[in-house]
């Protein structure tokens, strides 16, 4: 979260079985379906920051307001 508030952003690419990731401090990563299947220009053999990073960018990118305030308690 620290590297996304300092202004680290991410472009996707849908493609038919994956998407993507273009980050902005230059890194390329690939997501497929699950989080086990993942691929970065990175030389890290382990999943990676910049993988996390996509992942987490997307996520505050498209959260609405309601999943913000947390959902509705209802009696």
């Amino acid at each position: 979260m620290k590297d996304i508030d300092n202004g680290v952003s991410v472009q996707y690419t849908w493609n038919e079985s994956s998407v993507s990731c273009l980050l902005s401090d230059g890194n390329l990563c690939t997501l497929e379906s699950t989080i086990d299947h993942w691929d970065c220009s990175c030389p890290s053999d382990h999943i990676c920051k910049h993988v996390l990073i996509s992942i987490l960018y997307y996520q505050r990118e498209h959260q609405t307001d309601e999943d913000a305030m947390g959902q509705d308690i209802q009696v």
